[in-house]
C-alpha cells in the first residue's frame, strides 16, 4: 500500500496543525505480515553535489514478489537519521512489469513543522516511488542502492513492504490506543557524587500497544486477533476528514479478554501486547 498520507491542502492547514484529540484515531488490523526486505547502513554523508553512499544488505528470507507482481515498498529510519540537508535515497530496481529503472525515497520535512532541521526521528517512514516511466509502478526487486543525498555516516534504514490496504479491517468502538515505542533512551553513568557524569545511549524497552475497546462478541473487534501475530495501523483523521499521520505496528501479539462488570457497566474487550516493528508516516 501507499502508506504516506496525501499532502495537506492549504484549506486544511489549520486543522492539521491543531493538537490531536483521542476521538481522531482509527485502529485497523491485518493478518498479513510486515515484510522485511533488507537493511541499509550509510557509509558516506551526502553533502551538496557530492552524493552519499551506503551498503544495502538484502534479507535472505524476504518473501519474494509473486510472478508478474510487485510491492509498494517503504524505507524506515532505524536509529534516527542525522542530516544537514534533505535525505533522498535512490535505488536501482526491477518493476513488476519486468522493466528496469530507478526509484527514490525522500524524507521531506513538512513546511508546517516549526523545527525545520533535516534530521528525522527513529521510526520515520516514507514510500519508495518509481522515477519517470516507473512512476506509480510496483517494484518486484531492489537491485542496488545508487546514492544517498544528505544523511550522515552511521544512519541506518530498513526496507519493508507493508500489508496492502484491502487487508486491513477497522476495529470499532476503540476508546484508547496507547503506544510505547521501542526507541532507545539514555543511561546515566555516575562518578563519585555526580550521578550523571556521562550520559550514554541505552537499550530500548520492548514496544507495546494497548488498545481499549467496547466488547461486542468473540467474532467481532479485537477478539478476532487472539492467537495471531498481526499488523496494526493507527490513522489520525483530524476533524474526521484530514489524514495527518499513520503509524504501522509490525508483529503485534496481543490477547483480548472481556471484562464484565455489573449493571450498566459497559463490557470492555481490551488487548495489550508487545510488537516488534513500527513506522510513522506523516503527511507532507
Amino acid at each position: 500500500m501507499i502508506c504516506s498520507p496525501a499532502p495537506i491542502a492549504d484549506a486544511d492547514l489549520q486543522t492539521a496543525i491543531d493538537p490531536e484529540i483521542g476521538a481522531e484515531k482509527q485502529l485497523f488490523v491485518s493478518y498479513n505480515p510486515w515484510n522485511y526486505i533488507g537493511d541499509i547502513a550509510q557509509t558516506l554523508a551526502g553533502v551538496g553535489d557530492v552524493a552519499g553512499a551506503g551498503t544495502y544488505t538484502p534479507n535472505p528470507i524476504a518473501v519474494p514478489a509473486a510472478a508478474g507482481a510487485g510491492f509498494d515498498l517503504q524505507l524506515v529510519s532505524t536509529n534516527g537519521a542525522l542530516s544537514a540537508e534533505e535525505i533522498v535515497a535512490t535505488f536501482g530496481v526491477i518493476f513488476a512489469d519486468a522493466t528496469v529503472g530507478t526509484a527514490t525515497a525522500t524524507f521531506a520535512i513538512p513546511a508546517r513543522a516549526v523545527n525545520q532541521a533535516f534530521s528525522i526521528p527513529a521510526g520515520t517512514g516514507v514510500d519508495i516511488a518509481g522515477v519517470g516511466a516507473g512512476a506509480a509502478k510496483q517494484i518486484a526487486s531492489i537491485t542496488s542502492l545508487n546514492s544517498i543525498t544528505g544523511g550522515y555516516v552511521g544512519n541506518q534504514f530498513k526496507l519493508v513492504a507493508l500489508p496492502d490496504e484491502d487487508s486491513y479491517s477497522l476495529v470499532g468502538f476503540v476508546t484508547e490506543a496507547g503506544l510505547k515505542l521501542p526507541v532507545s533512551g539514555s543511561v546515566a553513568i555516575a562518578d563519585g557524587f555526580d550521578g550523571s557524569a556521562a550520559i550514554k545511549r541505552g537499550r530500548s524497552e520492548p514496544g507495546s500497544l494497548t488498545a481499549k475497546s467496547h466488547y461486542i462478541d468473540y467474532m467481532t473487534g479485537l477478539a478476532r486477533i487472539n492467537g495471531f501475530f498481526v499488523t496494526a495501523r493507527i490513522d489520525v483523521l483530524k476533524d474526521d476528514r484530514v489524514l495527518t499521520e499513520r503509524t504501522i505496528i509490525g508483529r503485534w501479539k496481543a490477547m483480548c479478554n472481556p471484562t464484565r462488570g455489573d449493571g450498566n457497566d459497559p463490557v470492555m474487550g481490551d488487548a495489550e501486547g508487545a510488537f516488534q516493528e513500527f513506522a510513522v508516516f506523516v503527511a507532507p
